[in-house]
């Protein structure tokens, strides 16, 4: 049985697999995404920033519904949700722990597919993206059931 945890926030995810409730955790990928650790006004460079109006009404800026940083995170995301479902079309992947922080956690959920949904065994709503594995895994303090 192929049973992972993935860790992320906005710019890192790293992919861990495990055997059992007491085995170490096996690093196997980490995936990057380095938009996201840049200033907004870094990837808003290359944006269009103001814009006159046609009826004389003046200039103004040019507004987005979701922040700079907030799209790049949402891109993430949808990133990973994908190499999630490729795994599991490939049957790399039976059962899923997700650790990731609190506001990554809520935009990872709502890019995921329902196969991946349906394999999800625990969410963990904290950053420790940063931690070792032997960290990692005290964070998963109840027991897991497995599928």
């Amino acid at each position: 049985m192929a049973r992972w945890i993935v860790v992320a926030d906005s710019s890192r995810a790293r992919f861990f697999s495990y055997h059992g409730l007491r085995s170490p955790l096996a690093e196997f990928d980490d995936l990057a995404h380095s938009e996201s650790r840049l200033r907004e006004s870094q990837i808003t460079e290359d944006l269009p920033g103001r814009h006159s109006d046609s009826t004389g009404q003046g200039r103004h800026a040019l507004e987005q519904k979701l922040s700079v940083k907030d799209q790049e995170a949402r891109l993430f995301a949808q990133q990973i949700a994908a190499y999630l479902d490729r795994a599991c079309a490939e049957n790399r992947l039976d059962s899923l722990i997700i650790i990731a922080a609190p506001k990554f956690l809520g935009q990872l959920r709502d890019s995921l597919s329902d196969n991946i949904r349906a394999i999800i065994n625990s969410e963990i709503s904290k950053n420790l993206v940063q931690q070792d594995a032997d960290q990692i895994r005290k964070q998963i303090s109840e027991p897991v059931p497995f599928i």
